[in-house]
């Protein structure tokens, strides 16, 4: 019998080694392994695998009808390994799961479609990253929805939540959260040349576009867009846009 603990994610054997596997030669030789090796069923209680007529005995179906195991793996690949970042003290670190909030959706049809009105689950994972907005596939050419299964189609959410005190709040319980867009997308509709022609469009036969001229440096004080000395960072950015980094 050989007993092993575990810590910190590695399994110690009776003399509180890591166990490992540092051969990669005998590993790349034995391809049946690439896919990785694991314990067979561990459990802590060893009495549970006694046999249900001779407790001086241990019987492997006994192991198996545990309702609790543990198995440990390892292997070359990333589905077989474990990382964790720790703390200065040693201590591993723990992530707080993403946010669940709610979106109570605008009840205006023209804007939000099948989606009008009705209240939908979404994750706040961080600074930048809210899921779950619904959404479909349009053609990159026209942009008329279409099947995602159709040749450089593009997947874009259904709506915007709106920059608004009321029509862009999200809930978690009694507390409340407003979302704002860190970029925006203005998609067109392709129009019929005779819509444009009905209309009096026209356009402008020697545009005159902008350039570089006119553009200021605020950390110059002649500048009339100054707005104090750049300052000298040191360390790493604590908050971004109201974002608590660490």
């Amino acid at each position: 019998m050989v007993q092993y603990t575990t810590s910190n994610a590695l399994l110690r054997d009776a003399s509180n080694s890591a166990v490992t596997f540092t051969d990669s030669t005998a590993l790349q030789n034995r391809p049946q392994y690439m896919s990785g090796v694991r314990t067979g069923r561990l459990f802590a209680t060893l009495s549970d695998a006694q046999c249900a007529n001779d407790q001086t005995h241990y019987c492997a179906n006994r192991v198996d009808e545990l309702e609790v195991f543990y198995q440990w793996e390892t292997g070359p690949n990333q589905w077989n390994q474990f990382a964790a970042v720790k703390d200065s003290s040693g201590t591993i670190a723990t992530f707080d799961a993403p946010l669940q909030v709610s979106y109570s959706v605008p009840g205006d049809v023209a804007k939000y479609g099948d989606y009008a009105g009705k209240a939908i689950v979404l994750q706040y994972g961080g600074f930048g990253n809210l899921w779950g907005i619904p959404g479909h596939c349009v053609s990159h050419l026209t942009n008329a929805e279409v099947s995602c299964d159709t040749q450089n189609s593009r997947y874009v959410p259904a709506f915007a939540i709106p920059f608004d005190d009321v029509l862009g709040r999200l809930t978690n319980g009694s507390s409340a959260y407003l979302a704002k867009w860190l970029d925006r997308e203005i998609r067109f509709a392709r129009k019929d040349i005779a819509v444009c022609n009905a209309a009096n469009v026209t356009l402008p036969s020697s545009p005159t576009l902008p350039d570089a001229s006119g553009l200021q440096n605020p950390a110059d004080p002649a500048s009339a867009i100054y707005i104090g000395e750049k300052p000298t960072v040191t360390d790493a950015t604590r908050v971004i846009d109201g974002d608590v980094k660490w």
